[in-house]
């Protein structure tokens, strides 16, 4: 090693002024090997060092130092046919000069590491990166669905916004309080007032709820005070002083931890709705009283399309004798009895399959046998399909009507009979000079006329055929001008 002596206060910036300076050298031998042996001379070191005096990376020469066989020989050897784990080689400067170091593994350190654990490490290197390389995907495709939701839920606010505020239905936002914090156009529309008015008032404190009873405040502070929901039909009072029915909706919003940050009301105007809902409960009691005298007066059945009876009333069972049991199922033949004329019950038939009403006078055989006469209506019933899904049948029992005509008719032929043999003509005329009955005799007596003498004809008609006909010739012999039309006057008020 070599050493430049220079003397005092000597400047050195230049080369000239080094050499002007230099007052000599000191020189000293160092041996490499001696020096390096205490780092690198251990019985089991684990790294192989050369030392080239030097630069580049494939220096010429022999080494300064070496610590075991030379590097380029060992990775030919017979036990190191795989090379070593780890080389090196750099270029160092120690003292302004260069130096070649040469470093690699020795099979000691080698024998510590077997061949596959740098590749598990490389292998688990690899792994880990995917992995975080994954974790970053995620977290940038995560942030990137964040951001998109994100739009997409302000896209959706703004449209319930706009929904909120051009609906036609009032909208209402409230503190915890229950301040009006925000109304829409609905509701400035419903209540009659502006927004200025109503905003951080209570809904109490605006005159809106001024109809409701003690009960029905009670209820709804105590169900907004609690956090519930709750919904009602109020009878409000709007700011011109009409009156309204709205469907008020009361929901509590809460964020996240499920604190109470206020009230969303909604409010519908069911003001029509419930006059309509009126008239239909009035036609629905109207209705029903008007089936309870249905089924205290008259017989009601109902059967499907084939006529197989589904309903019956007590009335019914009563009056056929028959009881429900016996009836359900069965068709009206069970209590038929008869007499009705053949083809009767082929037109009934025909009539109401057409979609027509039937009315007529059936007589029927209760159980016991005896005849019942009913004055009956057979309405078909269609469904919502427009097809006939049944018929109702209401029947007035009417055997008293019949059993009472009959009786006349019997009496009549008796009185007609009886005067039958009288033997003087004989005519019989109503209150309003209408013919009810007339003999054979009394037409013997008028035979010019006979044909005319029938129930119905009055008896100023008659008398004026007659005179038409002739019949008075004889006798208007010798009379005034005009006599046979106040004869017939006369007659028409003495006939009877």
């Amino acid at each position: 090693m070599v050493l430049p002596v220079y003397s005092s206060g000597s400047a050195f910036k230049t080369p000239e002024d080094r050499r002007a300076g230099l007052l000599g050298l000191v020189f000293s031998l160092v041996t490499f090997d001696k020096m390096m042996a205490g780092l690198f001379g251990a019985p089991e070191r684990r790294i192989d060092i050369e030392f080239f005096d030097a630069g580049g990376t494939t220096p010429a020469g022999p080494p300064l130092f070496r610590t075991g066989p030379s590097i380029g020989d060992l990775a030919t050897t017979t036990h190191r046919m795989a090379g070593p784990q780890l080389t090196a080689r750099d270029t160092v400067t120690l003292v302004g000069h260069e130096f070649t170091l040469h470093a690699q593994t020795t099979p000691a350190f080698d024998a510590l590491f077997p061949p596959w654990i740098p590749w598990i490490r490389l292998m688990g290197t690899m792994v880990m990166t995917f992995l975080l390389a994954g974790v970053l995907w995620q977290q940038v495709t995560l942030r990137r669905r964040a951001e998109q939701l994100a739009q997409r839920m302000g896209a959706e606010v703004e449209k319930l916004g706009l929904v909120a505020q051009e609906t036609t239905n009032a909208v209402l936002l409230m503190d915890t309080q229950r301040h009006i914090t925000w109304v829409n156009s609905g509701f400035e529309r419903l209540a009659g007032l502006k927004a200025a008015a109503v905003v951080g008032r209570r809904p109490v404190e605006i005159g809106l709820t001024r109809n409701l009873t003690p009960e029905t405040v009670e209820r709804l502070s105590t169900a907004l005070v609690a956090g519930r929901a709750i919904q009602e039909d109020l009878l409000i009072t709007r700011g011109n002083g009409e009156e309204r029915w709205v469907e008020f909706q009361f929901q509590p919003l809460q964020d996240v931890d499920g604190s109470l940050q206020g009230f969303l009301g909604l409010a519908i105007d069911v003001t029509e709705r419930r006059q309509t809902q009126g008239l239909l409960e009035a036609a629905l009691r109207d209705k029903e009283m008007l089936l309870l005298a249905l089924d205290l007066h008259s017989l009601v059945s109902i059967t499907d399309t084939s006529g197989r009876i589904t309903l019956v009333n007590d009335r019914f069972c009563r009056t056929s004798g028959c009881s429900r049991d016996e009836l359900l199922g069965q068709s009206h033949s069970l209590i038929s009895s008869g007499q009705q004329a053949d083809g009767f019950w082929a037109a009934m038939w025909q009539r109401i399959e057409a979609g027509d009403v039937w009315h007529g006078e059936v007589c029927d055989r209760a159980k016991d046998g005896t005849l019942f006469w009913a004055d009956t209506v057979i309405a078909p019933f269609r469904g919502t399909d427009g097809q006939i899904e049944k018929y109702v049948c209401i029947r007035n029992d009417v055997t008293a009507r019949h059993q009472a005509e009959n009786r006349a008719a019997q009496q009549e032929q008796l009185l007609r009979g009886a005067i039958d043999t009288i033997d003087e003509a004989f005519v019989l005329f109503d209150a309003e000079d209408r013919m009810v009955y007339c003999i054979d005799r009394y037409r013997q007596v008028y035979a010019t006329s006979a044909d005319l003498m029938v129930p119905g004809a009055t008896f100023e008609y008659l008398a004026r055929e007659r005179a038409a006909r002739g019949q008075y010739l004889a006798a208007s012999a010798g009379k005034k001008p005009g006599w046979p039309n106040a004869w017939q006057s006369t007659s028409a008020a003495t006939a009877h």
